[in-house]
């Protein structure tokens, strides 16, 4: 399932009701010596991950410690991943990211336990996955280009073996909600106005 917000508040609003997900800042105190004398050391907020039910219904789609289902990306996160680990850059941070996107329910890859992603600019972000079942836009869609774009996600094939019975590939569906997309709108004849004109 791929979720498009239109800003990173509602993408982590959305990640946190799916995966019932939440990002605490707690307050760590290097103070370890009760010595009155001793010089009092500054107090860090680190963020944490406290992991509770998400969305009823869906306990799949729920991430626990050490075992993440639902996925958010976006540059505030991005942010987050380049902070918490002062080795890596904010490129690598997204490579990482990527990395796990492209393996999206892949077995053996990165991301193979990855069921749900949240993301505000998945065509700028430069990530794809190829078994989307789900779409749901959360977001104002400004060009019929987006549009397609975006349902383009969901159009990749996830399996090329052919039915053995037809030899023909088998059908594959993706659910849409939230994007209006639309064919090319055209006029159309009248029922029983006879041929077009020639022009």
């Amino acid at each position: 399932m791929i979720i498009v917000a239109d800003n990173t508040d509602i993408a982590e609003h959305f990640h946190q009701i799916i995966s019932g997900e939440e990002i605490i800042k707690a307050v760590v105190t290097e103070d370890e010596d009760d010595d009155e004398d001793a010089p009092k050391r500054k107090k860090k907020s680190k963020q944490q991950k406290c992991y509770g039910s998400g969305i009823v219904g869906f306990p799949e789609l729920w991430n626990q410690k050490g075992f993440e289902v639902t996925l958010r990306i976006d540059s505030e996160l991005l942010s987050a991943a380049e902070s918490a680990d002062p080795k890596a850059t904010r490129k690598e941070a997204a490579e990482e990211l990527r990395k796990i996107i492209s393996t999206v329910g892949r077995p053996g890859g990165a991301g193979e336990r990855i069921r749900c992603v949240v993301s505000v600019n998945m065509l700028s972000e430069g990530w794809d996955a190829n078994n989307v079942t789900h779409i749901l836009g959360l977001r104002a869609f400004r060009s019929q280009l987006l549009c397609e774009q975006v349902v383009g996600r969901g159009l990749r094939r996830m399996d090329y073996t052919p039915d053995p019975t037809t030899g023909l590939l088998t059908a594959e569906y993706v659910d849409i909600f939230g994007v209006p997309f639309s064919l090319i709108p055209f006029k159309g004849r009248k029922p029983g106005g006879g041929p077009p004109p020639h022009r």
